[in-house]
């Protein structure tokens, strides 16, 4: 290969024909023509080169095959010679001359050629070599490679201008790109025109305003292209032009714009020239500013304002603010009506000028100045008389320091009131205190008085109904006692007729019974001594109970009972003897006014209010609409006593008041001739949580009267009334195991005791001379008697009476009418 086919090479551009670049074209080119087994190109600027520890060749054919980014340590190695001493380098025992260079014995060289590539300006940017294990003594390859030098450093120099460009460029769209993302983030409008008032750009915001999809659509449009309001294009096109030919800016120009949705926005504009580096006006560059919020904004606290002025203007007191000088600032109707002046006239003004009395106007000044220097925000309240033209006025005010940000000073605000009125009030009710003393003590005299008849009535109340309660107890003790005895008949066995009568003295007796207890109950209520003990009661185990007692009652009327309960035992909060007594006697009267032959049906359920509700309906005679409004009137059976229905009238009475005692209520509702629904509302119980399991009731004992006589008994009876003593002897004869003894007055009765030592003592109450509850303090003192049990067995029932002897001491306390089950019971408890 010649000089001159290196020359063609390059002049015809042969590389272009390769697939490779031209570097790696040409060295693969050289290495073929001139057999040589390395040729690379290395490119670097030549003060880097000489820094350098190490050179990435920019093309390298190595036997034939192109290989890139080779990289080698340049120390020590020919090609730093080259770069250093710029001089061509042809060395034929290059290993020896350059011992560092471990490629060179790695690969066997033993010839290398060289020679730097140069800039236009003469300025090394690379080198070009070969190297090969042969000699290599070609006379023509210091030409070939000068001539390649050359076409290379041109090619990076171009290449090199190239990365530097595009650098530039990518730079440049880097900023652009920025800057069009600055500018896009503004909320405000943005746009700019050239000299022709041709649109050069704008941001998404004025793209989006004038209904464009992209802000480049705007690009070479005018003003006249879009949808503007009628005339506003062409006073564009004047304030754009305005600012070309003086150069100077237009600010705040107001207007509105209509967006794609309808909506109207105010917004202000402003224009400015564009200038080039000399100054000279190019174009102009507009900016608007959304102002609809602001304007909005404006318009409601004038609206607000107005609405608090006229607010201000109707409070009747006195309202104005006013300075460390007094000067008022601010004033409602109320001063100026006062005042007798215009709000022109007060405003700007102090006190001092305002009142004719000019020595009060300064002493007001001067006490709100101590208000200023205190600097104390809370209010401050005075009351003062000030003598104003012919007569006195007392003033109300509350005066509270403000801070300076409102009115750019300290201000005081001033609400005053003329309480003169009240004032003048207050000397008349001044006046009149002690005669409204004398009034009030003589009605609490009056009030004291009544209050003391009212103790005494109700302790007459209560001391009758306890006599009542004692005298008719004492005959029924007789009467029932002795019909329980007959009924019996556990000796003498009597007729049907006789059992039928004595059935009948039982019912008549325990209806009277029945009667007396109601009536108590119902002085309890009203007296508000009634006795409520609330607890958790089983629903399920309550209605059994109850219909242990009414399902015989509904027998003998061969009416039927349906129990259609829910069957999940709910918790009530009731009192447990009460809540008996209601449904009993809800039940009851559902049996007693039913017809031959009907039917109860029991119904409950959880209401809506959270209540647990139980219904009794029954298929009697109802009640007639007219009459169901003295349902609740005590001893009114409406109409019943002329039937041979038994009741006394106040059962409902008194159930409708003890549901409510228990924070329940009773409802009813009834149809002449169908029937009636009466229901009751319990309160539900909480639910508790690890409740015990409740234990298997053990097999209770035999009771007193069906035990054995293998124990025998001596029981004391002090009782002064011969048929509770003659009832007492008749019920001990059906006891063998019990010795009866007995005493007619507690003198007596301590004697025996102390004598016989009885096993139990029943101990009446009310007997003559020492009562039984002075008897019970003599036998607890005694050595010999104070551990003997003592039953009281009285006809006093009332309630303070049985909480009275419990505390006593008494071991049980049983009430007359006698009942043979409760005192058989109670003797189960304290002999046994």
């Amino acid at each position: 290969m010649s000089v001159s086919r290196v020359i063609d090479y390059l002049y015809n551009r042969e590389w272009e024909k390769s697939d490779l670049g031209f570097l790696d074209a040409l060295t693969v080119f050289l290495s073929e023509q001139l057999q040589i087994k390395f040729v690379f190109i290395d490119t670097f600027d030549g003060a880097d080169a000489l820094a350098a520890k190490t050179v990435c060749t920019a093309s390298l054919c190595a036997n034939g095959q192109v290989k890139t980014n080779f990289e080698y340590p340049l120390k020590g190695t020919p090609c730093l010679r080259v770069i250093k001493e710029d001089f061509f380098l042809h060395a034929t025992d290059v290993q020896s001359a350059f011992p560092e260079d471990e490629l060179l014995a790695k690969e066997n060289i033993t010839s290398y050629a060289g020679v730097a590539t140069r800039t236009g300006t003469g300025d090394i940017n690379g080198l070009i070599g070969v190297m090969d294990i042969n000699p290599l003594t070609r006379s023509d390859l210091k030409d070939i490679l000068k001539i390649c030098s050359i076409q290379i450093g041109e090619y990076l120099e171009y290449k090199s201008a190239e990365k530097k460009r595009l650098d530039i460029e990518n730079e440049l769209f880097k900023q652009n790109q920025f800057l069009e993302l600055l500018i896009n983030q503004i909320p405000n409008q943005i746009f700019w025109k050239d000299r022709n008032l041709n649109y050069l750009g704008c941001n998404t915001s004025f793209a989006k305003v004038i209904q464009l999809d992209a802000p480049e659509d705007i690009i070479g449009t005018k003003s006249e292209d879009h949808q503007f309001r009628p005339g506003r294009a062409e006073y564009y096109a004047y304030c754009d032009q305005k600012v070309l030919d003086t150069g100077e800016g237009i600010f705040n120009i107001q207007e509105q714009y209509e967006n794609a949705e309808g909506d109207v926005f105010t917004v202000l504009v402003s224009k400015i020239p564009l200038k080039d580096n000399e100054d000279n006006v190019v174009g102009v560059l507009g900016i608007t500013v959304d102002i609809t919020d602001r304007i909005e904004s404006e318009k409601l606290i004038k609206q607000s304002a107005y609405r608090m002025r006229a607010i201000i203007d109707s409070v009747p007191a006195m309202v104005f603010v006013k300075n460390y000088d007094g000067i008022i600032l601010e004033a409602n109707k109320a001063l100026c009506n006062f005042l007798h002046k215009d709000i022109d006239t007060i405003i700007g003004h102090s006190h001092a000028e305002l009142l004719v009395n000019r020595e009060i106007g300064a002493k007001i000044v001067q006490n709100d100045r101590e208000i200023f220097h205190r600097g104390n925000y809370e209010p401050v309240e005075v009351i003062r008389r000030f003598p104003i033209g012919d007569g006195d006025y007392w003033f109300h005010s509350i005066k509270t320091l403000c801070p300076e940000e409102i009115y750019g000073e300290p201000v005081i605000v001033v609400f005053a009131m003329d309480v003169s009125d009240l004032k003048n009030t207050e000397a008349e009710l001044e006046r009149h205190r002690d005669n409204l003393q004398e009034l009030v003590e003589d009605r609490t005299s009056e009030l004291n008085r009544a209050r003391v008849a009212a103790d005494k009535a109700n302790r007459a109340k209560s001391e009758f109904l306890s006599n009542m309660s004692h005298e008719l107890r004492t005959p029924l003790n007789a009467i029932l006692g002795f019909a329980q005895l007959l009924e019996s008949g556990k000796k003498e066995k009597l007729s049907e007729r006789q059992n039928e009568f004595v059935g009948k003295i039982k019912r008549g007796g325990e209806h009277l019974l029945d009667l007396i207890n109601e009536v108590l109950d119902l002085a309890k209520i009203e007296a508000g001594n009634f006795g409520i003990s609330i607890e958790r009661v089983s629903t399920l185990g309550l209605i059994d109970e109850c219909l242990s007692f009414t399902q015989p009652l509904a027998e003998e009327r061969n009416i039927s009972i349906l129990n259609n309960m829910m069957q999940t035992d709910d918790i009530i909060l009731a009192d447990h003897l009460r809540a008996k007594q209601i449904i009993l006697n809800l039940i009851s009267n559902a049996v007693k006014y039913n017809r031959q032959g009907g039917k109860i049906t029991l119904h409950s359920q959880i209401t809506e209010t959270g209540m647990f509700r139980f219904t009794i309906s029954d298929t009697g005679f109802g009640i007639p609409l007219d009459k169901q409004k003295e349902l609740f009137q005590p001893f009114n059976r409406l109409g019943a006593e002329i039937t041979e229905v038994e009741g006394t009238g106040i059962g409902l009475v008194l159930t409708k008041k003890m549901i409510e005692e228990m924070n329940g209520s009773l409802g009813f509702h009834s149809v002449e001739e169908l029937g009636s629904r009466f229901w009751i509302d319990f309160p539900l119980a909480a639910p508790q949580k690890n409740q015990p399991q409740q234990q298997d009731t053990a097999p209770s004992s035999p009771s007193v009267a069906q035990r054995q006589n293998d124990n025998h008994f001596m029981v004391l009876y002090i009782e002064d009334n011969p048929s509770n003593l003659a009832l007492m002897e008749a019920i001990m004869e059906e006891l063998p195991h019990i010795h009866l003894i007995s005493a007619q007055s507690a003198e007596v009765g301590l004697k025996i005791a102390e004598k016989s030592k009885p096993d139990a003592i029943l101990l009446d109450i009310n007997l003559p001379g020492m009562d039984g509850l002075e008897a019970l303090h003599y036998l607890k003192q005694s050595e010999t008697t104070r551990k003997t049990p003592v039953i009281a067995l009285s006809a006093s029932a009332m309630t303070s009476d049985i909480r009275r002897g419990k505390s006593a001491g008494f071991e049980e306390y049983l009430t007359k009418p006698i009942s043979l089950e409760k005192l058989m019971d109670a003797f189960d408890r304290v002999l046994f």
